[in-house]
């Protein structure tokens, strides 16, 4: 399995002429990767997940994904 990585700062653009969006992930160790979404839904949950929680981690482990880990219920971010 391969390692989570904790994202510290996210860039998000969508290209409407081009019909996609980019986003870029900033590892906590100031490394980045890239990648494209060609599906404005797909796009929008990434970026409310980018938004919205803390802390997020990436990884390769069953595919590229991104996402939170042993989160409390309920829990409020401040």
């Amino acid at each position: 399995m391969a390692a989570r990585k904790e994202i510290d700062r996210y860039t998000a653009r969508w290209f409407w002429n081009k019909h996609y969006g980019r986003i870029g992930l900033r590892e906590a160790d100031g490394t980045w990767v890239g990648f494209q979404v060609d599906d404005p839904g797909e796009f929008g949950v990434i970026v409310d997940l980018l938004r919205n929680e803390k802390p997020i981690y990436h990884g390769e482990a069953e595919g590229s994904h991104i996402g939170t880990y042993n989160e409390d219920v309920g829990e409020e971010e401040t």
